[in-house]
């Protein structure tokens, strides 16, 4: 029979090989890497150097991958020319025995990266030493030495890049390691009185740990070993994350956990987890694996979404049948796949946001929130030309990164998650604003709305030479905005400043 959607076609089993059947599905709905090979695009890849010298397992990958997606037939694929080159590479797959999904996706993707590496001369290791750099930059240069050695299409797709703060409790200093991952193996969360979400895995992976007693590690400062506090964050999205819910116990899989855990279908927001602000932090769940059963006797299945036609199907090994998005979350969920989303995050309400004024502002305006802030003395009798800012208020207009200290560096995620998320800037005001409170209209991009009324300043006010005789509160927002020129241009501010535009 033929089929309308592609990509369809299930994997038979060669005997207690549903792991692997599995993760094929998953991939196989990667739709970035189905592309690559279903273009060829791997073969300009091939790297020869590379231990397997063959690329076989990358090729018998693509040729896989292609007749799950051409195949006009619904009649099962089996997979016996990669479960070989797979064993070849990992001989730990030899024969039929039960294995672990999350285990194999390692070993393949290991595999495949290997093959595709861009890489053909990997260079001697450095003892360059970072430490004394900013955390951004610090872990930017760990990202590109990783890259010097590691470098395929996927590690483009599936590599992200993990931060790990260690403070001593002695001294305060603290140390940062950078250290690349494949995929985030997160504890799942103990079950209270309401239902264990993938959040509360995800904050139960990035809390803060106390190291003391035997795990007591050596302060670089104090030269001794001191009772620290450790932290995980993210410093690189994937654009590919796999989240492995660790169901199993360490012993070699002795027991299992069936708690059900509720993961998001789409916009998994994982901003506030991240060590600096970043914007590209939402996911779009597409694949799970799911394994059901026990640890002696169980059988493993995947739910993917269709990247052409959007819709979800369930893959039980030869058997491919349609199912509702509704029924993709369950007990059985072990590795997730969620891939970036590529519309920008939405818009935050002004009082989510923490702040009025966009995030290239000085830091210490960032944390500026409705009640007003407390100015400096000098600052509240800046009422008429020239005003007495306060030093680091004359440079608001373009404000200097400033280079932080040992101890504060990276330390953007201690500020609240609703701040970390101010991304956007403020809506168009209504067209009869200017009219009902007499704020003029220079500018049509400047927020009008009461609660950013309420964040004016008399210090910020205080910029423009023409504001001398208006109160806060019929000042106008566009004058204020000009002044930190965030929505109009530098000249306006100027002529601002001059009073060529005269007040409305």
């Amino acid at each position: 029979n033929s089929k309308s959607t592609q990509g369809l076609v299930g994997l038979r089993n060669l005997g207690n090989t549903c792991f692997m059947n599995s993760i094929l599905q998953c991939l196989s709905n990667t739709h970035n890497l189905r592309d690559y090979c279903l273009h060829n695009s791997h073969r300009r890849d091939l790297n020869k150097n590379s231990r397997t010298n063959t690329g076989a397992l990358m090729e018998e990958f693509a040729k896989l991958l292609q007749t799950m997606w051409t195949s006009s037939s619904s009649e099962a694929v089996g997979p016996s020319e990669f479960k070989t080159q797979i064993q070849r590479y990992a001989p730990r797959f030899v024969g039929y025995n039960q294995q672990d999904a999350q285990e194999f996706l390692r070993f393949l993707l290991d595999g495949l990266h290997n093959e595709v590496n861009r890489v053909t001369v990997r260079p001697r290791g450095s003892s360059e030493d970072f430490d004394h750099l900013p955390d951004r930059e610090k872990g930017d240069r760990m990202w590109s030495k990783y890259l010097e050695r590691e470098d395929s299409k996927v590690v483009d797709l599936f590599v992200g890049q993990l931060k790990s703060s260690l403070t001593c409790s002695t001294c305060g200093y603290c140390s940062t390691v950078f250290d690349p991952f494949w995929d985030l193996s997160l504890p799942i969360a103990k079950k209270g009185y309401g239902e264990v979400s993938l959040m509360d895995c995800v904050s139960l992976f990035t809390k803060e740990d106390v190291l003391d007693g035997d795990e007591k590690p050596t302060c670089y400062r104090c030269k001794a070993r001191r009772r620290c506090t450790k932290k995980f964050t993210v410093q690189k999205f994937p654009k590919i994350l796999v989240l492995h819910l660790k169901r199993f116990s360490e012993a070699r899989r002795t027991s299992k956990l069936s708690t059900f855990v509720n993961f998001p279908m789409e916009k998994l927001d994982l901003r506030e987890f991240a060590s600096e602000n970043s914007i590209n932090a939402v996911y779009n769940l597409y694949a799970v694996s799911n394994h059901s059963g026990t640890t002696m006797g169980g059988h493993y299945t995947a739910y993917c979404r269709n990247p052409t036609s959007g819709e979800w199907y369930t893959f039980n090994d030869s058997r491919v049948s349609p199912m509702s998005s509704s029924q993709v979350r369950s007990s059985d969920a072990y590795v997730l796949f969620y891939e970036l989303a590529t519309s920008p995050p939405p818009q935050l309400h002004p009082q989510q946001r923490g702040y009025f004024s966009p995030p290239q502002l000085h830091p210490q305006q960032r944390e500026a929130t409705t009640p007003p802030p407390q100015l400096h003395p000098q600052q509240r009798e800046a009422t008429t030309p020239p005003p007495q800012l306060h030093p680091q208020q004359r440079e608001a207009t373009t404000p200097p990164s400033p280079t932080p200290s040992t101890t504060e560096r990276g330390y953007y995620s201690q500020l609240h998650p609703q701040q970390r998320e101010a991304t956007s800037t403020a809506g168009r005001p209504p067209s009869d604003y200017g009219k009902t409170t007499g704020i003029c209209h220079l500018c049509s991009c400047c927020s009008t709305q009461p609660s950013s009324l309420s964040f004016l300043s008399a210090a910020s006010l205080s910029l423009c030479s023409w504001r001398a005789g208006w109160s806060e509160e019929s000042a106008c927002a566009c004058v204020v905005r000009v002044c930190v020129c965030v929505c109009v241009s530098e000249s306006m501010c100027v002529r601002l400043r001059q009073g060529s535009i005269t007040r409305q």
